[in-house]
């Protein structure tokens, strides 16, 4: 299972209220995703949600997205800029790429 780590950080004059309501269905268009079993946002500090994504593969975090996630990732960015991205690997996988590479 593959992890997707994405940071928002509220823009100027942005609703907070607004602001965790768009995280919410950012997530729910994330769950709706074949191959997501989790995606759930945190509050890292008052300006910056984190959301944190569970995934059977890095291909399902980025692939094109559906109409419903492209809404809700767009509505997202109207009230927050995406200020940082991180992937975290299966050990089995990041094995897998390390032998792979080796050969």
């Amino acid at each position: 299972m593959d992890i997707g780590i994405l940071r928002w950080d509220r823009r100027d004059g942005a609703d907070r209220d607004q602001l965790g309501k768009a995280a919410l269905a950012f997530c729910r268009a994330m769950r709706s995703s074949d191959g997501v079993h989790s995606a759930r946002f945190y509050w890292a500090n008052p300006d910056t949600v984190v959301v944190l994504t569970e995934a059977d593969s890095s291909e399902v975090l980025y692939r094109q997205a559906s109409p419903d996630l492209a809404r809700a990732t767009f509505a997202l960015a109207d009230l927050a800029r995406q200020t940082g991205t991180e992937s975290l690997f299966d050990a089995r996988v990041a094995e897998a790429t390390f032998r792979a590479a080796a050969t």
